[in-house]
């Protein structure tokens, strides 16, 4: 034992020596606590009743702020604007009064307090006919009115018509509240009243209205959605700089009001002095600006960059590579209205031409879980019954049969007679630039045409993606939407009231069966007769195939380790206003 024992200390001393050089050469180069963000797209804006999308929503949180958010690290609903958690009343009308008083120090940037004025002016905001608002619209029918205290207009009432699932994440979180004095100066809005903008039986009325439209012509100018000057709210940051295509810089306003009350609200906490988005489609581009130490934080990376750096030892000293589980659902949308896509049995044949297993270990790297429903897996009304529509070549080629098309002139293009026409079933699919959905269309692409179906791929950037889907001119387009982590309101998504222009409903799925059972479930309070409802209208969908369910996915986070972060399965899973600086390595 003795004579092993120099060998022993030798070999220890060695494997010592070169942990501390390796260590050595994984020296921080950031320092400081401002951070740089990786966008995988640019934000289309900063006012959030014209710009929807996860990218403007993120950096709108810097800007504003909600009566009500989730915590990232619980996931529940806890007050920012507010005070206090909604005092809840049942009415004897069957309807439900909440009480809310905004925290006395919220103020906003000239100096005035936050009152229940300006969440009223929100509503009204949402309600006017001439804001393209109408994916908000739907969440908001079981609203009655709302009373501010004329003694303390910090103290105000909501009453709905009806109890409600998602209530109080509607009322408090749906968006956030918008300063009326900057918006709205002229106090126009103040001219009318939320239930006759509610009221479906003035919306003619309304929408005529030359003031309305003056106001919404004026609220939804670029100006108000881009500008420094303008963009801004109750939250911690101001805009200093948007170069288009190049970067956002926001800046930590001093003094804020909020600063006092972090210790004891996260909400309240925003560490960093300053906040830089920078836009960089190219998924190569932000894996070089990683392993070269320029970027704090990135996300949405590429998946085979994510896994070799995440593998890499030394970059592994320097960046925090992070692959929470994320309420994303990933999905092909299907334009049921389009003549070649109107039988459920040729929409089911695309879905057996989509090799999900494959997308999932080649694509993804592994870090996704195929999926059969739009509600997420991980809660207990998801239809476990329901199993992923496998890849089967052949029987695509039957379905496609069974629903008139066959290849009647040998070009090796199933075709059919429609209006008397000979159609060929060729089929365009919408991409956006992004890597992995690029990757997801060239698989399909190439299986579809092993039975017969020709797509053809068009790569829009994410503006004219989206302006072509909220046309409805699309015949396949890759899609991907956040689950919440709370109960599902399938209104915005699936009811028919939501499928015209602008709307969330582009598959255009549902009919006057599936409306009756999305409100049944939206007031319905028994969760055992809820989850019963809720597994019905998932079978409703499967069988009706408006979309190809992909997966859902982990995210794919790179985080410098100087600060103390953490990540979240709530949207957007990073949380930089809450990262602070640590110890750096010596």
């Amino acid at each position: 034992m003795n004579k092993l024992f120099p060998l022993a200390f030798l070999l220890s001393v060695l494997l010592f020596s070169a942990c501390q050089n390796e260590r050595s050469t994984a020296k921080w180069k950031r320092s400081g606590q401002d951070i740089l963000i990786r966008m995988p797209q640019e934000p289309s804006g900063l006012n959030s009743l014209m710009a929807f999308d996860a990218y403007s929503t993120t950096a709108q949180r810097y800007l504003y702020q909600f009566l009500e958010d989730m915590d990232p690290r619980s996931g529940e609903l806890k007050p920012q604007l507010l005070e206090k958690k909604p005092a809840i009343e049942m009415l004897e009308n069957g309807g439900v009064r909440y009480d809310f008083d905004m925290h006395p120090k919220a103020v906003w940037d000239n100096g005035k307090p936050v009152t229940g004025e300006d969440y009223l002016f929100t509503l009204k905001l949402i309600m006017n006919p001439h804001i393209p608002a109408s994916i908000f619209r739907p969440y908001l029918d079981f609203l009655d009115r709302v009373e501010i205290d004329p003694e303390n207009p910090r103290h105000f009432s909501v009453y709905t018509k009806r109890p409600y699932i998602l209530a109080e994440e509607v009322i408090t979180n749906i968006l956030p509240v918008m300063p009326e004095y900057k918006f709205d100066p002229e106090g126009i809005m103040r001219n009318y009243s939320l239930e006759d903008l509610m009221n479906p039986e003035l919306r003619k009325q309304f929408e005529e209205d030359e003031h309305l439209q003056a106001f919404a012509k004026s609220f939804t100018s670029d100006a108000n959605n881009r500008a420094p000057e303008q963009v801004g709210g109750s939250g911690p940051y101001r805009l200093e700089e948007w170069s288009e295509g190049q970067r956002l810089v926001f800046v930590k306003k001093d003094p804020w009001w909020g600063d006092a009350l972090c210790p004891e609200n996260d909400l309240l906490c925003a560490y960093p002095p300053r906040i830089t988005i920078k836009p960089i489609k190219d998924p190569t581009a932000a894996a070089t600006l990683i392993k070269g130490q320029e970027i704090d934080i990135a996300d949405l990376l590429d998946p085979r960059d994510f896994v070799e750096m995440r593998d890499d030892p030394k970059l592994n000293q320097i960046y925090s590579f992070e692959a929470p589980l994320t309420l994303r659902h990933y999905f092909i949308y299907i334009n049921t209205r389009n003549p070649k896509l109107d039988d459920p049995k040729v929409r089911r044949a695309l879905a057996h031409l989509l090799n999900t297993q494959q997308i999932i270990q080649d694509v993804f790297y592994g870090l996704g879980e195929p999926v059969s429903s739009p509600i997420f897996p991980g809660k207990d009304y998801y239809a476990k019954d329901l199993k992923p529509i496998p890849f089967d070549i052949e029987q695509a080629k039957v379905l496609l049969s069974e629903a008139g098309w066959m290849d009647t002139d040998g070009n090796g293009i199933v075709d059919k007679k429609i209006n008397g026409q000979k159609v060929e079933m060729e089929l365009s699919f919408l991409v956006t630039p992004n890597e992995p959905s690029k990757q997801i269309a060239l698989l399909f692409q190439e299986n579809a045409q092993k039975a017969g179906v020709k797509i053809n791929i068009q790569i829009l950037d994410f503006k004219a993606w989206r302006q072509a889907m909220n046309a409805r001119e699309y015949e396949l387009a890759n899609g991907a939407l956040s689950y919440q982590p709370v109960l599902d309101d399938l209104t915005q998504i699936w009811h028919t009231q939501s499928s015209q222009a602008g709307g969330m409903n582009r598959t255009f799925f549902g009919n006057e069966e599936s409306d009756q059972l999305i409100e049944e479930i939206n007031r319905t309070l028994d969760k055992k007769k809820r989850d019963k409802l809720y597994k019905i209208f998932q079978h409703m969908i499967y069988e009706d195939q408006p979309i190809i369910n992909i997966m859902t996915a982990r995210s794919r986070i790179a985080i410098h380790r100087r600060f103390d972060a953490f990540t979240s399965y709530v949207p957007p899973s990073y949380y930089p206003m809450l990262y602070r600086l640590k110890d750096e390595p010596q």
